[in-house]
């Protein structure tokens, strides 16, 4: 899993052992929060907006 920040926007790239059936698991929301809270001014995963 790695954070990308492009421009305005931040992309979350995520393994399939992050996920069951397409969801995140609990693991990977916990895993990509504390990913983002290491980029400064990025909100976490529950406050973010998709832009897709």
């Amino acid at each position: 899993m790695w954070v990308d920040p492009t421009g305005d926007h931040l992309l979350v790239y995520v393994g399939p052992q992050l996920a069951a059936d397409g969801e995140l698991t609990e693991a990977g929301i916990g895993q990509i929060n504390a990913a983002l809270s290491r980029v400064p001014g990025a909100p976490s995963l529950e406050a973010a907006v998709s832009c897709r």
